[in-house]
């Protein structure tokens, strides 16, 4: 499922939280993930024992000599 409509100037990390947060049932698992800037993207796991975070780099493309 997409989360599409944010304004570019909006960070996206609350309103993605909210609307896992909303679409999960009781303590259902969620995973989302999206594009924080032009090299980076973040996954979020929110499990019944907790949320975790980690933010990764966007490596460049590689080209083939």
């Amino acid at each position: 499922m997409t989360l599409a409509g944010l304004p570019p100037d909006i960070e996206p990390e609350s309103p993605v939280l909210s609307w896992a947060s909303q679409s999960a049932q009781n303590d259902e698992e969620f995973l989302v993930a999206f594009k924080t800037d032009s090299t980076h993207f973040k996954i979020i796991r929110r499990t019944t024992e907790g949320t975790q975070a980690k933010t990764y780099a966007i490596l460049p493309r590689r080209t083939t000599p």
